[in-house]
């Protein structure tokens, strides 16, 4: 990763659009020597948050914010970074994320992808 990508990662804000190029491991029951280790990965969505060397994005929003499907990707794997502030989240779905994420944090892990709103949030949703 160069130096570009890591400033533009820091200047990232909650909501914006990217479009994240990385690396993912690759899994392979072949011979070692006939493994591509690196598996190239775009993913498209919306920023949360950095959490350790890690960046979280949405990568599908449902209703508003009550359920969000995730990638946490490695920094250190990240080839490039295009950010398109103007096509982030509206107002509405921000709130609520931001609400949800300050309960589910701790819970986020590399697994899954998936995680919905408790009720307490979706009331906040309709």
């Amino acid at each position: 990763m160069d130096n570009e990508v890591l400033r533009q990662i820091e200047r990232l804000r909650f909501g914006d659009r990217v479009e994240v190029e990385w690396l993912d491991a690759s899994e392979s029951k072949g011979r070692l020597k006939d493994i591509n280790v690196a598996t190239h990965v775009q993913s498209i969505g919306y920023f949360l948050m950095r959490k350790d060397s890690y960046i979280v994005i949405a990568k599908e929003v449902v209703n508003y914010g009550e359920a969000y499907h995730y990638n946490i990707i490695p920094v250190g794997m990240v080839q490039s970074l295009k950010v398109d502030p103007l096509r982030g989240l509206d107002t509405k779905t921000k709130q609520v994320l931001r609400k949800f994420l300050q309960v589910k944090t701790p819970r986020l892990t590399k697994k899954d992808g998936w995680i919905y709103a408790p009720r307490k949030i979706k009331k906040h949703v309709n």
